[in-house]
């Protein structure tokens, strides 16, 4: 799919942003209020839950933004519920979002999702008596993007990603890294960009992943805002055990894919960042950031992606939505009106 000639003008305008110095402050409170919504200060993660800042990691690092539109989307393919082990001296490194907190400018719509757009706006016609002029809610899902910096050349490793919700992976990758090949497993939506030339690629996803039983899922922790409301919040406790015996088993079966605990991860409920390695010891050793405008972007396949500005995305998605509703109702939406 060719975006680069239709959005040419949109991302045409677009500066790129300087990289400027690191913000003040401590990132792992800004972290924390990113996920929350309330900071946009953008932090990376990194081992035993410790948090920096990103442009310490990243050379001209920006967050995400209506500019970033892919040169090229092409579709992932889900291929089955086993993964290649590891060999003899490839270390594992895995990573576990439940999602991202950098939105994109993609955003995908299903089917479910579309006929719940459709039945709203056909409701909204007939109590309006005129077609409205935009999607009650919108449709679909935007996805996020969290940027992977991948600093360890100590020894070949093989990255596994989890993610509970729509997530891109944009990768960063040091010179003298040794990756042997790229695992991504997702709960919701999936892509990939900027994956080092010649690195195997494989995901699991949608309905193989539900046919394969496979739910990533994180241990509750006793910090979490959700577990320490439990004893507060009627069913929370029933909710919770639900949710640890999910964790247990998606760590069963990640343990034989890549005889390692899906515990030991980096990882947080929502990540914009993350470095897997040592964190640059000075300036010229950061990475440079590539973002996911221009690149190729490989994504899973869905109804309708729909790629742009935030205005361009409402008019698609407003011609999808009364296109599906006047095919529902016919071909014609004017006898709704006095029905």
């Amino acid at each position: 799919m060719k975006l680069r000639s239709i959005f040419a003008a949109a991302a045409g305008a677009a500066l790129l942003a300087a990289c400027g110095a690191s913000p003040s402050g401590d990132p792992q409170t800004a972290h924390s209020r990113e996920w929350l919504g309330r900071d946009h200060r953008p932090a990376v993660a990194m081992n035993g839950e410790q948090f920096a800042w990103a442009h310490s990691v990243f050379d001209g690092y920006r967050g995400a933004g209506d500019r970033d539109i892919p040169a090229t989307i092409e579709p992932l393919e889900s291929e089955g519920c086993d993964f290649p082990r590891p060999g003899p001296g490839v270390r594992v490194r895995h990573v576990h979002v439940s999602s991202g907190t950098d939105i994109t400018s993609i955003q995908q719509i299903g089917d479910v999702e579309l006929a719940k757009a459709v039945d709203r706006f056909l409701e909204d016609y007939v109590r309006r008596g005129e077609a409205p002029t935009r999607v009650r809610y919108g449709a679909g899902k935007q996805l996020s993007v969290v940027n992977v910096a991948v600093t360890d050349t100590s020894q070949p490793i093989y990255l596994v990603f989890s993610s509970q919700a729509h997530v891109i992976w944009n990768f960063h990758v040091a010179p003298g890294a040794d990756i042997r090949r790229i695992a991504l497993v997702g709960g919701g939506r999936l892509g990939y960009a900027n994956a080092p030339a010649g690195v195997p690629v494989q995901a699991l996803f949608g309905d193989d992943r539900i046919d394969c039983h496979v739910a990533p899922a994180r241990m509750p922790q006793e910090d979490w805002i959700y577990v320490r409301d439990a004893d507060i919040t009627p069913g929370r406790r029933e909710s919770i055990a639900e949710f640890e015996d999910r964790a247990k088993r998606y760590s069963r079966w990640f343990g034989r894919q890549f005889r390692k605990p899906a515990y030991e991860h980096i990882g947080d409920n929502g990540l914009s960042n993350v470095v897997i390695g040592p964190m640059p010891t000075h300036s010229s050793h950061r990475l440079p950031f590539a973002p996911l405008e221009g690149a190729t972007l490989h994504l899973s396949p869905d109804l309708h992606t729909v790629v742009g500005t935030r205005r361009d995305r409402a008019r698609r998605v407003y011609e999808i939505v009364r296109g599906a509703a006047e095919e529902a109702a016919g071909g014609e939406l004017t006898p709704l009106s006095s029905s």
